[in-house]
């Protein structure tokens, strides 16, 4: 893996993936919750459906893949799926350069059709740290679930847990509270996210540890043998589609080209231009245009200024008749990228986007984006994969 994080870097500080998607100006209208469309079923390969056919006890699954994490840096990784009954185990363990190396033994148990019994043990091979969790994990039928149990920490201590599990088109949400024999809790709500029929994993953890002080990791791990895709693209607003995308850099200025066909009728592109001013910052200019899958055709444009530090200023414009000013915020992070924009209309009226964002080797593009209008918020996401991105390699911001 080619350092999947510090392909992110910015130069000065941010990506023209950020950009470029921060500065689709949403609608200046009434936020509406946008339903959750489901995805296509992924293809199972002919040897992974003739392994789950195998006698009970047997090893129905074997991978191994490389990893990258916040923490130790890079490394690789090699799993093993076994089943008995209704009892899966999963033994991983985890290589990194840095010589740390760790073993996972993650044993889960049906116990009818709503309720999982979850336990692993981490070890920690180069510290001889153990951690035991053991969790039970009721699941609602909603694509929510509901989870309770024990962590045992390596000095023999047993934290008590609860939180809650979100199913999301790109992956899950996981909320989680850990209480200590002293009372003191702690935090953690981990973003899991998949592309390329699960062979590409990203885990985002943020929370607070029981000092108090932040918690902020990622780790993006993928599959070696994975089978190549397409380039697809999925939304929670349009479902499935492909995606395509193309650069070239002109007397200077870089124009990168997107388009989105979806499953469902809709469709759209953009185009957006960067020329260096030669003291870090650029001139920017954006187009866009899309169609929804009840026909109904949008646009917009933006030009302005991006700033050696990450700050986005200029002037957009709307086909459904709102212009006005943008002023924002791109911030580089551990895993991708973190944005922050505020649209004003002619008419004093503000909409304000926050997107997250996680990139692996130029190839998968996890977008989750809130905006609020008018008191109300809508929570979106979207995924790539199988994409080389331009925006990651071939963008001056990058050089």
């Amino acid at each position: 893996m080619k350092n999947a994080f510090n392909k992110m870097t910015f130069a000065p500080t941010l990506t023209l993936t950020a950009l470029a998607l921060v500065l689709a100006a949403p609608h200046m209208a009434a936020a509406k919750s946008a339903p959750v469309a489901k995805s296509t079923p992924s293809t199972t390969s002919s040897t992974t459906s003739q392994a789950a056919k195998k006698p009970a006890g047997e090893t129905i699954k074997h991978k191994t893949g490389e990893i990258d994490s916040t923490v130790y840096g890079e490394g690789t990784w090699s799993e093993t799926i076994t089943k008995d009954g209704g009892v899966k185990t999963i033994d991983k363990t985890i290589t990194y350069a840095d010589g740390q190396d760790f073993t996972l033994v993650d044993t889960r148990t049906k116990d009818g059709n709503h309720t999982v019994t979850n336990d692993s043990t981490w070890t920690n091979d180069t510290t001889n740290k153990v951690t035991t969790t053991d969790e039970n994990i009721v699941h609602n039928g909603n694509g929510t679930a509901t989870i309770t149990g024990t962590r045992t920490q390596a000095d023999g201590s047993v934290d008590t847990l609860s939180g809650t599990r979100d199913k999301e088109i790109y992956g899950s949400l996981t909320d989680l509270t850990l209480t200590n024999v002293g009372g003191q809790v702690e935090t953690l709500d981990t973003e899991r996210m998949t592309a390329d029929h699960g062979n590409v994993v990203g885990r985002v953890v943020t929370g607070t540890n029981f000092n108090g002080q932040a918690i902020d990791r990622a780790t993006l791990s993928e599959t070696d043998t994975k089978k190549k895709l397409p380039n697809d693209v999925t939304t929670t607003v349009n479902g499935t589609g492909i995606y395509s995308e193309g650069s070239g850099t002109v007397n200077g200025t870089t124009t990168i080209n997107q388009d989105r066909v979806f499953a469902n009728g809709a469709g759209s592109g953009s185009s957006v231009s960067y020329t260096p001013n030669g003291d870090g910052s650029y001139d920017v200019s954006r187009s866009a245009n899309s169609v929804n899958a009840n026909g109904q055709a949008y646009s917009s444009t933006f030009d302005g200024t991006l700033a050696a530090n990450g700050a986005v200023s200029g002037n957009f414009t709307q086909s459904n008749g709102h212009e006005g000013t943008v002023d924002g915020q791109l911030t580089k992070t551990n895993y991708g990228s973190t944005n922050a924009a505020t649209y004003t209309d002619q008419n004093g009226a503000t909409k304000t986007v926050d997107q997250t964002q996680l990139v692996l080797n130029g190839a998968v593009l996890n977008v989750n984006q809130s905006t609020t209008f008018n008191g109300q918020t809508n929570n979106s996401a979207g995924l790539l994969s199988g994409v080389a991105s331009n925006y990651v390699y071939n963008n001056p911001v990058n050089q």
